[in-house]
């Protein structure tokens, strides 16, 4: 956002500094609030919230199909892995040091976890369902192949990161 010298007329921008070269400094300027969660980071809270909903959702239909000793253990892993999005959450709104190192971690996680589904599907045996369930598993990973390059990029890469995790 442009800024006019009430003074001499001299017009900044952002990226400039706040005084002209008579002296007058922008008092209208108002810096980044980096004491909150904002910008891109909403769309990460969000997304760690749906995550979480998701998981929930499909353990709880694994879990009425499953029999006997699997339904304890699907209990078990369901809730090791809908406590990693929650911890995350957690970080998050904490707005802990750690977050972007274990986000990273989370994403780098759900890539690894899809690409051995791929391969699980792929190495199985050949039925009517394979190809339908191949094209479906083909397309998660490619949406968290593109997923992952976009958030692990932008927490390497972003300001607003590095200025608001800083307890």
């Amino acid at each position: 956002m442009a800024w006019d010298c009430p003074s001499c007329g001299y017009t900044g921008n952002d990226d400039e500094t706040l005084r002209c070269s008579c002296g007058h400094e922008n008092l209208v300027y108002e810096a980044p609030n980096f004491n909150k969660i904002d910008g891109a980071l909403i769309f990460v809270a969000v997304g760690l919230i749906i995550s979480v909903i998701t998981i929930l959702s499909s353990f709880t239909d694994a879990v009425a199909f499953a029999a006997g000793g699997e339904r304890f253990a699907i209990m078990i892993i369901g809730a090791i892995i809908v406590i990693i999005p929650i911890g995350l959450l957690m970080l998050l709104f904490k707005r802990k040091r750690s977050f972007p190192r274990y986000i990273k971690l989370w994403y780098l996680a759900n890539l690894i976890v899809a690409y051995l589904n791929f391969l699980s599907i792929k190495a199985s045996p050949d039925t009517p369902e394979k190809i339908k369930t191949l094209n479906n598993a083909i397309d998660v990973l490619a949406l968290t192949f593109i997923g992952c390059c976009i958030w692990v990029t932008y927490f390497f890469v972003s300001a607003r990161v590095k200025k608001t995790f800083v307890r």
